[in-house]
């Protein structure tokens, strides 16, 4: 049987919680106390050594491994030495978080409305209107708004029932009707996207929420493969669905052509001048400006125009701050 994301961090928690009392046993002796196989004792020591302590450098991280056959587990330093209040500051940042969450998700029902509550509950009524006078001021996922109903239709259909669904595909330009068996919903970059078995396609497929244009509900089960796992999916998979309706062409000179005709061997093509250029496929161009500008002067953007346009007014920008820091220093 398929077991939940909750269900495996309960697991998770419980091994890292009882394993620090046996720091320095043998993995014989771990493995035997906890009831668990060396491959799952392994396992959650190389999860436990990814948490720790802002800003989640090597030296604020658990260190938990395996030394031969004994079992090595120390706490961050501080871990457990910080305030159990919550100082305002850190109160503010988790009530705008999870309003954020809660807009994007259009409900505050369940756990996220009941923290909501406890966080209000531990702080004073005047640190209470202050965070509710920057919430009025902040515009919070308004984007997401008109996606509640599609929301509201998705979640309990996920892994028991099939959806009609009507659906934009960018890469064709048309509006398709389809039945899905939704298996899950990721938030991924201010995105909603729902993962499932795509009966017109005849396989997996991952559909934006945003270029849903109807989603009703049906009565006809199914079962989500017991192989699929939702958090694999969005870590290892998701990329690989994600549309990407922009063309990108980017041309490389100097030093940067020799590095990039390595790295995007597949895509590359060497001009007779030396340059290189190169062809993406992304979602968004007001994301890879970055990308462009990480490489200074050794990257133009040949088209769209409009990428280029942003990258030029992103270094202007940069230009103009750091021109008025100079003139304030002088």
């Amino acid at each position: 049987m398929r077991r939940s994301t909750a269900d495996k961090m309960k697991e998770l928690i419980d091994i890292a919680a009882k394993v620090s009392m046996y720091n320095g046993q043998s993995v014989d002796v771990v493995t035997a106390l906890l009831d668990i196989t060396r491959e799952q004792l392994q396992l959650a020591l190389e999860r436990i050594s990814m948490v720790g302590l802002p800003p989640y450098t090597a030296d604020t991280l658990i260190d938990a491994y395996i030394d031969g056959d004994t079992v090595t587990i120390n706490d961050a330093p501080g871990m457990f030495q910080r305030p159990v209040r919550l100082q305002k500051d850190e109160a503010i940042a988790l009530l705008l978080a999870a309003r954020v969450a809660e807009a994007a998700d259009g409900t505050a029902d369940g756990a996220l409305g009941s923290a909501l509550d406890k966080i209000r509950g531990v702080i004073n009524s005047a640190e209470a209107a202050q965070i509710d006078d920057v919430s009025r001021r902040i515009e919070l996922a308004p984007e997401q708004k008109y996606l509640v109903h599609i929301l509201n239709t998705l979640k309990p259909a996920c892994g028991r029932s099939k959806v009609n669904i009507e659906y934009y595909a960018a890469s064709q330009h048309s509006v398709t009707e389809r039945v899905i068996c939704p298996y899950g919903l990721i938030y991924y970059v201010d995105q909603w996207y729902c993962v499932g078995y795509c009966e017109l396609r005849g396989d997996i497929r991952v559909f934006r929420l945003d270029r849903m244009k109807m989603a009703v509900a049906t009565d006809e089960p199914f079962a989500t493969p017991d192989d699929f796992d939702l958090d694999d999916f969005r870590r290892n998979r998701l990329f690989r669905f994600i549309d990407r309706p922009h063309e990108v062409t980017l041309r490389f000179a100097g030093p940067a052509a020799a590095r990039v005709s390595e790295q995007w061997a597949d895509r590359s093509v060497k001009n007779k001048d030396g340059s290189v250029c190169v062809k993406f496929k992304i979602d968004r161009l007001e994301n890879f400006v970055s990308t462009v500008l990480q490489y200074g002067p050794g990257v133009s953007v040949v088209s769209p125009p409009e990428l280029a346009q942003m990258v030029r007014d992103t270094a202007l920008k940069a230009l103009r701050h750091y021109c008025r820091v100079n003139d304030e220093k002088t």
